[in-house]
């Protein structure tokens, strides 16, 4: 038999675990968005990658997955990277995802750099 006392220690360090893993994926994120910021597409992909091994479901890292990707001049895996991308929180943006992945299955090949730079700004005008 638990007693009560184990059974509380046990549920606090649950909780304990469940704050100390949201803080770790909060830095996680963040470590991506700054490296990002700085221009180190490779980093923050992986990052972004690291991200999406421990949250699969993860829009924010699938769309800076793509978007380094981007601005290491690569759109197939841009587009793979996007592929389960719907984020229905930034409207603009998937609508712009969508126009790219448009523009491929329709034959043509949009500037990856261009591409980067036009999400960036609906991206900075969001927040």
């Amino acid at each position: 038999m638990v007693s009560r006392r184990d059974f509380l220690r046990g549920a606090f360090r649950q909780r304990e675990k469940k704050e100390q893993e949201a803080k770790a994926y909060s830095e996680q994120m963040q470590a991506m968005l700054n490296l990002y910021k700085q221009g180190a597409w490779t980093e923050a992909r992986q990052k972004a990658q690291q991200v999406l091994v421990e949250e699969p479901k993860n829009q924010t890292a699938r769309l800076y997955e793509g978007l380094c990707w981007l601005k290491e001049n690569n759109l197939e895996q841009a587009l793979t990277a996007w592929d389960d991308y719907f984020d229905v929180a930034r409207p603009l943006v998937l609508r712009e995802v969508n126009v790219v992945k448009a523009l491929v299955e329709a034959g043509e090949s949009p500037d990856c750099l261009e591409t980067a730079a036009s999400i960036d700004r609906i991206l900075s005008k969001d927040g």
